[in-house]
């Protein structure tokens, strides 16, 4: 229960990144997203796997994989 706030706060974060770069997603997209990413890290032997699907994920739905990408990236170091 207490993960729901913060996959929503982790979300509007990536959003915020992905508006700058011209992109809207829908912030319950991004959540789904990070659910995913949270399940292929449990199977995945590094914490990477889950940033590298959601990336791909993301990118495939916006049609622009270097954004998607970049977001991702940007949204896993800033915590």
């Amino acid at each position: 229960l207490f993960s729901i706030p913060l996959i929503w706060l982790s979300s509007i974060k990536w959003r915020l990144f992905l508006r700058s770069a011209g992109e809207e997603p829908h912030i319950l997209t991004l959540m789904r997203l990070y659910v995913i990413g949270y399940a292929v890290n449990q199977f995945s032997p590094s914490i990477l796997g889950g940033d590298a699907v959601r990336s791909y994920k993301l990118g495939s739905q916006l049609n622009n994989h270097r954004d998607a990408f970049i977001s991702t990236y940007l949204e896993r170091l800033t915590g």
